[in-house]
């Protein structure tokens, strides 16, 4: 079997059934041979599909006409909606997105730093590479605590660090 077989794409994510106490060096395996670690991402932060059913979703459509440097998109979750009770993503023409990054309300296993846990106005954050620019992007939101639906998601779209690019506009009299 050569490398060639072992490898993994460089999108590729593992989701864990269940979640350990602790995590000290992660491992993935495929036909008994282990697998480099350098194109695939893992995380026991969310919740298996298994374990935790959606009770209500929310969907926005739209396009982006431009790209700066340090773009992202920001959806904010409105609202009280439990901890763990809300994740959002996104397809960019028809390919599922995952968003890499949460607001600092994200529960999380960080070395010497305690974990925060908070229930409401979680903002999940994507980057915006230039190969999404002019075409369809549904950003999805699924709430999973029946009693905490009353939210209100929000997309938008800033920079981080400031792209520090200008434009200039002339303005002529005619």
């Amino acid at each position: 079997m050569g490398s060639s077989d072992l490898s993994c794409r460089e999108k590729d994510y593992l989701r864990f059934r269940s979640f350990p106490d602790r995590i000290v060096e992660v491992e993935g395996y495929k036909d008994g041979r282990l697998l480099p670690r350098d194109a695939w991402r893992a995380s026991n932060l969310f919740a298996h599909p298994g374990r935790m059913k959606p009770v209500k979703a929310w969907e926005a459509q739209f396009v982006l006409d431009e790209w700066v440097k340090g773009g992202y998109l920001c959806i904010a979750v409105e609202g009280e909606h439990g901890v763990e009770g809300v994740y959002a993503a996104l397809k960019v023409d028809g390919q599922l997105i995952g968003c890499p990054d949460r607001s600092p309300s994200f529960p999380s296993n960080t070395w010497e730093y305690v974990n925060a846990r908070r229930d409401k106005n979680y903002t999940y954050y994507v980057p915006i590479t230039k190969d999404m620019i002019g075409k369809r992007i549904e950003a999805y939101v699924l709430a999973y605590d029946e009693e905490k639906t009353d939210l209100q998601p929000v997309v938008w779209m800033t920079a981080y660090p400031p792209p520090y690019e200008n434009r200039v506009l002339e303005l002529v009299r005619k």
